[in-house]
């Protein structure tokens, strides 16, 4: 197969697409370890079964705008155990929305917002900030140094990351008129969820996310996800805290490792004990298809849910 771009104005070149049964080995362990997973994704949403991709090729109609970390340990789509076409997401450094700045320095930013508010019509947008930030971390030292004189250096390294959270300086002058004795790793704490809730006053800067909140047709969420217990806390606008959306995790309870009971039947393991040529034929109708398993989970109930909302003082 070739695709050519000979007829694109100023890209007289062309490069060709070599299909074959099976890719050939390839020996960069990275690799071969994301080109696996990305098999086992063709195996849970390319079975012949599940017709998302049927649906989404036509177009994408996402439950929610999601403004997150770029932190490799906190993807909302793994969190939330989203499906593909779920999630609008954006992601940057420290999960900050940048006021409304017609031409300012954060474009790709508030071209994703206006896309998803104008055109999606997203319902919902939720800011996922997180604790044990590099970013908000990064900006705690940062003033300790300037106010210490030893900035000179960390700003002629870095190019991009100060200016991108200076947005949250706010945030961090509020910890330490509040919090002027705490320790850096405290005040760093509270600044991820000072800045969280500065993010979703930043959102209603913007006209047209601004005028659909009033209509009630956009609604704006503040979560935090606790890496340290496992919570997932959400800001409660009216009483100007956060509660707990998710409560800790159960420590009785013990998961399968990461992806094994996807699309398999809870009872899968008992099968496989009895003999693995009845799972075999069971697994062909039911591995990989998240609408049987959905249907099973509707009603029998999901073994391998997460936990329970719930308060913890």
């Amino acid at each position: 197969m070739i695709f050519s771009l000979s007829q694109i104005p100023g890209a007289p070149m062309s490069f060709r697409i070599l299909r074959t049964h099976r890719a050939a080995p390839h020996t960069h362990p990275l690799v071969v370890r994301l080109s696996s997973g990305f098999r086992r994704f063709q195996h849970r949403w390319y079975h012949p079964e599940e017709p998302l991709f049927q649906e989404l090729r036509r177009g994408q109609k996402p439950l929610a705008l999601v403004i997150a970390c770029s932190d490799s340990r906190v993807d909302p789509v793994l969190l939330t155990d989203s499906r593909p076409g779920d999630l609008f997401v954006v992601r940057n450094v420290a999960n900050l929305v940048h006021p409304y700045e017609p031409g300012g320095g954060a474009l790709s930013q508030s071209a994703a917002l206006e896309y998803a508010v104008k055109h999606l019509k997203v319902r919902d947008i939720i800011v996922m900030g997180h604790a044990c930030c590099g970013g908000i971390h990064a900006l705690v030292r940062a003033k300790a140094r300037w106010l210490a004189g030893e900035l000179q250096k960390e700003a002629e390294d870095d190019e991009f990351i100060g200016p991108w959270v200076s947005v949250a300086w706010r945030a961090l002058e509020k910890v330490d008129e509040m919090m002027p004795d705490a320790c850096e790793e405290d005040k760093a704490r509270a600044c991820e969820l000072w800045s969280l809730r500065f993010s979703l006053e930043n959102l209603r800067t913007f006209p047209w996310v601004r005028e659909a909140v009033e209509q009630g047709t956009l609604e704006l969420h503040g979560w935090y996800f606790d890496l340290q217990s496992g919570e997932l806390l959400e800001y409660d606008a009216r009483e100007e805290a956060f509660r707990p959306l998710v409560g800790r995790p159960d420590p009785t309870h013990h998961a399968e490792p990461a992806g094994e009971h996807r699309g398999r039947h809870p009872h899968a393991n008992h099968w496989i004990q009895h003999g693995e040529e009845l799972w075999a034929h069971y697994g062909e109708h039911f591995h990989g298809s998240p609408a049987r398993r959905d249907h099973h989970v509707r009603h029998h109930g999901d073994p391998h849910g997460a936990a329970l909302p719930g308060r913890h003082d």
